[in-house]
């Protein structure tokens, strides 16, 4: 083979490899802040406010809030902390069952549903 034809393939080949790791999806071990608050909502409120936070029909008997509403998003971060600690009314408390970080990325995720309005 030719020199130049040796630099073709070996371009050829390298250019093959970095596409490979650029589309390789991340591995399952590494999940975004984001993801996982999401993977914590649709594991602990999705059942009464729905995936998107707008309710559910069980949700609605029991009067959870559109988390997406002005009313919810108005509330402080502090205030939604302590409604998913403490609980409200028919809602559960969740202080006792998840970390205050947590709770916290339950608290963000919230504040991203009204950005998907």
């Amino acid at each position: 083979m030719k020199q130049r034809s040796i630099k073709q393939l070996v371009l050829a080949l390298m250019s093959m490899l970095a596409l490979t790791v650029i589309l390789l999806p991340t591995p399952s071990g590494a999940v975004s802040a984001g993801d996982e608050a999401a993977k914590l909502f649709q594991a602990k409120c999705s059942k009464c406010h729905g995936v998107d936070g707008s309710g559910t029909a069980m949700g609605r008997k029991l009067k959870a809030p559109d988390l997406r509403s002005d009313a919810v998003q108005k509330l402080s971060d502090d205030e939604l902390f302590q409604a998913i600690a403490k609980g409200k009314k028919a809602f559960h408390k969740f202080g006792t069952k998840l970390s205050e970080e947590h709770i916290r990325q339950l608290v963000r995720h919230v504040r991203q549903l009204a950005k998907k309005k």
